[in-house]
């Protein structure tokens, strides 16, 4: 099996990345993904875990690190 590649890749991680997928900035690399096959799968999937990465920070709330130190040594 060989693994496609695109050279924009990158691009497309980028732009999720920084907010500028969904803005004015983001129109020429949404282009380029809706006819890349590569890219356009880049894009789904990182969408897909951006919003899992969302909803399990809105679950997990971590105890600050003197709070967890301060129950250790009780």
């Amino acid at each position: 099996m060989k693994i496609q590649h695109c050279d924009r890749e990158q691009n497309v991680i980028d732009a999720l990345k920084s907010g500028r997928w969904a803005g004015a900035w983001g129109e020429e690399i949404r282009k380029h993904a809706a006819g890349c096959a590569v890219c356009s799968e880049v894009a789904l999937v990182a969408t897909a875990m951006r919003r899992e990465d969302e909803l399990a920070q809105a679950e997990v709330r971590l105890p600050s690190a003197g709070l967890v130190w301060w129950k250790s040594q009780l």
